[in-house]
């Protein structure tokens, strides 16, 4: 870790190695004050939240399971719903015979849960100059910024937009469904045509779903939200899209799954449901758990806090009354799965400060 200006700067200063580290020193400040508690408390630290929460499988096999508690891995004032989280798989077949044009490769994306930042196609072409003319003009109107090379008749495009987190879709600029706009307008063959049609009718800005007919909305926890994380498509192997659900109660994973393959019948595809999804996770506000953490909150900033929803998933989710609680603040600035990461040092402190009062206030 490196800090200059007030700031802490490392991978994991604010998500989650500095929050953690807050709430380390919390329960520290409790037990050196020799303060009088009613109740065991159990700081538990995973190392596998990003993937498949492996270690928490691990912990729950052989531990016992908190009654309550919180996940320092979010904001404040307080994470008390998570929207489930399901990745399913469009698939094309390998067909790319006939058109002008004819593609070799096409690849976007590193991560389901995020919005690809990079996207890049190889194809054979007759027409690279008219295909150079087009992408400048393309750039001029799009905010994506892009080259194009070629060697003989095989042509690469390296297409550049913004990454953000998959559960805010929205905030990033997704390179593979721009480049797959671009490309739309010549002339592919077979699956490699249906591939760009779908994605520039289906997936291109749609962060609800609502062309797919999967738009949805819950009065406490939001709107269902989609993202477009991974595109992959070979000549050999045929074409893939990871598209990441974060979705409300009301909505369930086999739904989805229906609808989804439902809506896209007439391109010939197959939907593949990702690993294991997450269910909503709601703790109602009138719990004590987060009345209590709400009026810890209030007390330290002089900021009215109510309950809020998110699309990303925390270990809160684990406990059936686990929320999340910190370390950001409302204008904190968020820097979490960026390039030089920090948090501030204020906020470091003022976050333990908060978490020591709000764990005491538990457990006393």
């Amino acid at each position: 870790p490196v800090i200059k200006d007030n700031r802490v700067y490392a991978r994991g200063s604010s998500d989650d190695k500095g929050p953690s580290m807050a709430a380390y020193y919390a329960i520290k400040i409790i037990r050196d004050l020799g303060l009088p508690v009613s109740k065991r408390v159990r700081m538990i630290i995973g190392t596998d939240e990003e993937s498949g929460w492996q270690c928490m499988d691990h912990y729950l096999k052989y531990e016992e399971l908190p009654d309550f508690g919180f996940s320092p891995d979010a904001d404040f004032p307080i994470i008390n719903g998570e929207k489930g989280n399901q990745s399913l798989y469009v698939r094309f077949r390998n067909d790319v015979a006939g058109g002008k044009n004819q593609l070799i490769s096409f690849d976007a994306g590193l991560r389901e849960n995020m919005v690809p930042q990079d996207a890049t196609v190889i194809f054979t072409s007759s027409e690279a100059d008219k295909i150079q003319t087009a992408l400048e003009a393309f750039l001029a109107t799009h905010p994506v910024k892009a080259t194009l090379s070629t060697e003989g008749d095989v042509v690469t495009i390296e297409m550049v937009g913004k990454s953000a987190h998959g559960m805010n879709p929205a905030a990033g600029i997704n390179a593979g469904t721009y480049l797959a706009v671009f490309l739309n307008q010549f002339n592919f063959g077979g699956d490699a045509a249906k591939f760009f049609s779908l994605i520039t009718d289906f997936i291109h800005l749609e962060f609800t779903a609502d062309k797919l007919g999967l738009a949805y909305t819950d009065k406490v926890m939001g709107e269902l939200t989609m993202n477009a994380g991974v595109f992959t498509f070979t000549a050999e192997e045929g074409g893939q899209i990871a598209l990441n659900f974060r979705y409300p109660t009301g909505v369930s994973a086999e739904g989805l799954e229906i609808n989804l393959e439902s809506a896209l019948s007439q391109y010939g595809i197959t939907i593949a449901k990702g690993g294991l999804g997450k269910e909503p996770h709601y703790v109602p506000a009138d719990d004590p758990l987060v009345q209590t953490l709400l009026a810890v909150y209030e007390k330290h900033t002089g900021l009215k806090g109510s309950e809020r929803s998110i699309g990303g998933g925390t270990y809160g989710r684990l406990l059936k009354r686990g929320v999340a609680y910190g370390a950001l603040f409302p204008d904190s600035i968020d820097t979490m799965h960026q390039a030089n990461e920090f948090l501030a040092l204020d906020d470091l402190f003022r976050a333990t400060a908060i978490y020591a009062d709000a764990i005491y206030e538990l457990i006393k």
